[in-house]
């Protein structure tokens, strides 16, 4: 369930003229379609030492019509005055997408004394990416002194070319240049869950490939792979112990597979991986050329093994 975590800090003596504004923005996300729930957790001495407000919506979109609701808007404003620094937003998204969200993790370190004003320009920035299409949510690290010195966040898209379009978008490049001086060592790496990590040589700005053809393709490459390995390897490594050969074999097989047998495969099978249009005839001929070349490789191998 789309959610969003709001932190905080009241100003010593206005903790009633907040919970009145809140009050009001509490009526207000009651009208709102996908409304599901919101609480509002008040600080705990020595635990806890903001007001912490949480929104749930039935889906992201409906989130999103939240977030940027021009009433909310003005009634943040006015908020604005009951709060000692900008309030940290945080926003997860459970929407089931697996077959084409993209994440990309940003680290980077804050200079000593431009908190406040980072915390403003990163409020700032994930209101932006809630306007544009596939903005999945935002799951944010601050640093802790002696255990995390880095700030870290995790954003989330429902394409690769969603996301490209924010990364390269005018408006997040006037905001990193607001940036400047804020921070250092900003890294941007993104991430691919489960088997797209090996199919990052298909087209840029095009979704990983269904998960049914990538398992497919890594059997396609894996097979030949392994085979291979114990043909080479078998004579050699059979007396040692069982627990050094699979450490051995699998260290060659992963090397294999991630520098040479899946970039070659993914590029001679990219038609079929990440056509630039879907054609059924293309669908066909691709799953039946590995299914073909599966077979060969196992008559192959049944007279060499």
């Amino acid at each position: 369930m789309p959610t969003v975590i709001i932190s905080q800090k009241v100003l010593p003596g206005k903790n009633e003229e907040f919970r009145e504004y809140q009050g009001e923005i509490g009526q207000l996300v009651k009208t709102q379609p996908g409304f599901v729930g919101m609480e509002v957790l008040e600080p705990v001495e020595g635990l806890q030492a903001e007001f912490v407000v949480v929104f749930r919506f039935l889906t992201d979109r409906e989130l999103r019509d939240w977030l940027v609701n021009g009433e909310r808007q003005l009634l943040l404003k006015q908020l604005a005055g009951t709060l000692s620094e900008p309030p940290a937003m945080q926003v997860l998204s459970d929407e089931d997408r697996p077959k084409q969200a993209v994440s990309v993790v940003f680290t980077q370190r804050v200079r000593p004394g431009a908190e406040q004003e980072f915390r403003r320009w990163r409020e700032e920035i994930i209101e932006t990416q809630t306007h544009f299409p596939g903005y999945l949510g935002t799951e944010s690290f601050p640093s802790s002194p002696g255990i995390q010195e880095d700030w870290v966040d995790i954003v989330r898209f429902a394409s690769a070319p969603e996301m490209d379009a924010w990364l390269e978008s005018p408006e997040r490049r006037r905001l990193l240049d607001r940036k400047k001086g804020l921070s250092e060592k900003l890294q941007q790496r993104r991430v691919a869950s489960g088997l797209e990590a090996w199919f990052s040589t298909t087209k840029k700005g095009t979704p990983p490939p269904p998960r049914w053809k990538q398992a497919l393709a890594v059997l396609l490459a894996l097979y030949p792979t392994a085979s291979l390995i114990a043909f080479v390897l078998g004579p050699v490594i059979n007396p040692w112990p069982l627990a050094l050969r699979m450490l051995i074999a699998n260290t060659l097989g992963v090397a294999v597979l991630t520098w040479v047998a899946m970039p070659l495969l993914t590029r001679r099978l990219a038609f079929w991986l990440a056509p630039r249009e879907r054609s059924s005839k293309a669908e066909v001929l691709g799953t039946l050329l590995v299914l073909v070349a599966l077979a060969g490789l196992l008559l192959t191998f049944l007279r060499l093994l």
